[in-house]
């Protein structure tokens, strides 16, 4: 069982995004790429990355939650939730957000699309017990969507996984 405890108020709307969006940027920069700082995008596009060396490549960014709402209602109105719940529910949060986004674009969008689940309130979906619960039951549907990348992102640089690959 996993239990997750917040404190304190929900994030608005896009409020963090960037932060989740700089540490991505950081994992691919480590990895070899030459992505810019992020910047707030427009539209569907939450943040936007260039190339430094060829401005013609960008990597945009969207970015969902994917803990129960009904959590999210509960910390905005008591400041405090609770929810225990085992790991394929936890995988299951995820999939739930991903088919949620995927649903809002057309196909020829999601390709150009880089989806992060914001994972910086909601440590357990970081866990890799989640993340191979993940692969085994969603991980075919989850690259079926045709997203440019699909990962979960903690509170910390190392709390980064591609779900998609």
């Amino acid at each position: 069982m996993i239990r997750l405890d917040l404190t304190g108020l929900p994030h608005r709307n896009e409020e963090g995004a960037l932060d989740v969006a700089a540490r991505l940027v950081r994992r691919l920069n480590s990895e070899g790429a030459h992505w810019s700082e992020p910047a707030e995008g427009l539209s569907d596009v939450d943040a936007l990355s260039t190339d430094v060396h060829d401005s013609s490549k960008c990597l945009k960014i969207q970015v969902v939650r994917a803990t129960n709402e009904s959590v999210w209602r509960t910390l905005a109105n008591e400041k405090a939730a609770t929810k225990s719940y085992d790991v394929p529910d936890v995988a299951l949060e995820l999939i739930v957000a991903i088919r949620k986004k995927a649903k809002r674009y057309p196909s020829d969008q999601l390709k150009s699309l880089n989806l992060i689940i914001d994972a910086q309130r909601a440590p357990s979906q970081t866990f890799s017990e989640v993340h191979e619960s993940f692969a085994d039951s969603h991980g075919v549907e989850c690259r079926k969507f045709g997203f440019a990348s699909i990962w979960v992102v903690g509170s910390i640089d190392t709390l980064i996984k591609r779900l998609d690959a």
